[in-house]
């Protein structure tokens, strides 16, 4: 995996380190209602069977992408929620 700086909007292409979100551990147990999400994140995330944080772990933004209805929005969305989470701001 390499790191794809150049990334456009700050969006990760597949297959860049940015692409896989990682969770830290103390979160996993938590669930998406006390983060500030749209209403169609929040469905999309629950259609998925992506219902707590640590469900999340792991994914890769590529592959949300590849999910019906998802979008570069919905994908820029989670993708702020982690890197807020990564930088301690819980």
């Amino acid at each position: 995996v390499e790191d794809c700086g150049g990334a456009h909007l700050n969006f990760p292409l597949p297959g860049c380190a940015g692409d896989r979100l990682t969770i830290p551990r103390e979160l996993w147990a938590q669930d998406f209602s006390r983060y500030v999400l749209s209403v169609r994140v929040q469905n999309l995330l629950g259609t998925a069977g992506i219902n707590r944080l640590g469900d999340l772990h792991g994914w890769h933004l590529s592959q949300l992408l590849r999910l019906r209805n998802w979008g570069r929005g919905a994908c820029l969305e989670v993708l702020g929620l982690v890197r807020h989470l990564q930088h301690g701001n819980w």
